[in-house]
């Protein structure tokens, strides 16, 4: 139970951390996430120890950034494809929705720091995964964040490629996001400017 209430106190880490610039605080939020899994184990709490994967795999996905540690956003990876065996989409499916979007910008940071195009192909997979379950009729915030996400790998993908057709689909999934956005909010005005050759 201990561990229980240092994750739910490291909980907001991730995000305050990535503005603060604090890898010693992700570092320890790391352990604290690793002794819950101690006691949130599959076994005995399987939705429980899923959503404590894919806050740890948030939280490294974080750290190896702030730290440009490879290995980090690596075992990231690994941690969301362990929520992804409980939070199933039969299961749970806008859990399997959310993790399958954050996998997907994971693999889009990968994909852009190497400039493989097969990571970037699996990053814009999992994110079409998550539009499957965060549709714009069910979840529209969602939808449009994910939307952006998918814009911004199809973008990575065009640029590397060449494919002035991979460019356009980015740019109505900017679109997509951007008018979502706009119903809910009713305040965006923005202009999309195409991406430099």
């Amino acid at each position: 139970m201990k561990c229980l209430k240092k994750v739910l106190a490291w909980r907001a880490v991730p995000h305050m951390s990535r503005y603060m610039g604090d890898s010693a605080t992700l570092a320890r939020a790391e352990l604290a996430y690793c002794e819950a899994l101690k006691e949130r184990t599959r076994e005995r709490a399987p939705t429980a120890w899923a959503a404590t994967q894919n806050n740890l795999g948030i939280l490294l996905f974080v750290l190896g950034n702030l730290t440009g540690d490879a290995a980090t956003v690596a075992r990231a990876e690994k941690s969301y494809s362990e929520a992804l065996k409980e939070h199933t989409r039969e299961r749970a499916p806008m859990d399997w929705a959310m993790t399958q979007n954050n996998l997907g910008n994971l693999l889009a940071r990968l994909g852009a720091l190497t400039g493989d195009a097969a990571t970037l192909a699996r990053a814009k997979e999992a994110c079409c995964e998550a539009l499957e379950e965060f549709t714009r009729e069910r979840a529209p915030m969602d939808w449009a964040l994910t939307q952006n996400n998918l814009g911004r790998v199809l973008r990575r993908l065009g640029d590397l490629s060449g494919d002035a057709e991979t460019l356009a689909r980015a740019e109505a999934a900017y679109r997509e996001a951007l008018d979502a956005y706009a119903a809910s909010t009713g305040t965006i005005e923005t202009t999309i400017t195409p991406a430099s050759a």
